[in-house]
C-alpha cells in the first residue's frame, strides 16, 4: 500500500497543488521519503537474509500508472478516445504502447525476458564508469520525460506550430502538443526509485548512489531535450 499510495500522492500534489517549476523537486522528495520508509520496514532479519521477499513488485509498478492515467485524463476523454474510429496509425501506436508496457512489467523482475547482449555491455560500462549502475527506467525514460512534461505544462501549451509548417514541424507538434503523456511516462522514474529501496539486501549507500546518478544524468538529458525543442521552435518560427 505504501509503495502504491506514496508515489500516487506525490503525483497528485505535483499535478494539482504545486506549480510546474517546483513540482519536480517536491515530487522527488515525496518519492525519496516513501522509499526510505519502505526501506526501514524491510530492514528486518527475515528480509535481510532473504527468507522473506517484497511481494507485489509488478503491482507497485503498474497500479500507480493506471491511477495516474485517470488523474491526468478525464473519464470523458478516455471514453472519447476509445470510441474513436481505429486507424492504421492508432492501431500501430496502440500495439507499440502495449509492447512497451509489457516489457516494462515483465522486465521488472527479470524473470521471463533476459537482457540482450548490447544491454549487458551498456550495463557493464555504466557500472565500470560510475561504480553503481543507474537504472535505465530512471535516467533514460522517467526523469527526462518528467522534466519535459512539467516544462510543457509551465508554458501553457506544447510545441507551437507555425503557419505553413512542413511535415517535421507537424510531427513535433503532434508529439509535444500535450504535457500529460510525458508526466505519466515520467512517473515510471519515480516508481523505479521506490523499487530500488525495496531490495532489502542492498546497502542504503548503494541505493542512494544509484538514485543520484539516475537523477543528474536524467536531468541532463531532460534539459538537453527541452533546449532542442526550444531551438526547433525558434527555427521554425523564424522561417519566412
Amino acid at each position: 500500500l505504501l509503495a502504491i499510495g506514496g508515489p500516487w500522492l506525490g503525483f497528485f500534489l505535483a499535478g494539482r497543488r504545486w506549480s510546474p517549476e517546483e513540482a519536480p523537486l517536491r515530487l522527488m522528495g515525496v518519492t525519496l521519503l516513501t522509499a526510505l520508509v519502505l526501506g526501514a520496514l524491510l530492514a528486518t532479519p527475515d528480509f535481510l537474509m532473504g527468507v522473506a521477499v517484497f511481494r507485489g513488485v509488478k503491482v507497485a509498478l503498474v497500479v500507480p500508472l493506471l491511477a495516474g492515467l485517470f488523474l491526468l485524463f478525464q473519464a470523458k476523454e478516455i471514453r472519447h478516445f476509445l470510441h474513436e474510429p481505429i486507424t492504421v496509425g492508432r492501431l500501430g501506436f496502440g500495439l507499440i504502447a502495449l509492447g512497451v508496457l509489457g516489457v516494462y512489467v515483465v522486465r521488472s523482475g527479470n524473470d521471463f525476458l533476459s537482457a540482450s547482449g548490447i544491454e549487458l555491455n551498456v550495463r557493464g560500462a555504466l557500472e565500470s564508469l560510475f561504480g553503481v549502475r543507474p537504472r535505465f527506467k530512471e535516467f533514460l525514460i522517467g526523469h527526462p520525460l518528467l522534466l519535459v512534461g512539467f516544462y510543457l505544462k509551465a508554458r501553457g501549451g506544447g510545441f507551437r506550430l507555425p503557419e505553413g509548417a512542413g511535415p517535421a514541424a507537424q510531427t513535433l507538434h503532434f508529439l509535444f502538443h500535450d504535457h500529460r503523456p510525458f508526466l505519466l511516462a515520467g512517473l515510471i522514474g519515480q516508481l523505479s526509485v521506490i523499487n530500488t529501496f525495496c531490495h532489502a539486501h542492498t546497502p542504503l549507500s548503494v541505493s542512494f548512489l544509484r538514485v543520484y546518478h539516475g537523477l543528474w544524468i536524467g536531468a541532463l538529458l531532460g534539459g538537453t531535450l527541452i533546449h532542442l525543442l526550444r531551438w526547433a521552435e525558434r527555427r521554425w518560427q523564424n522561417l519566412p
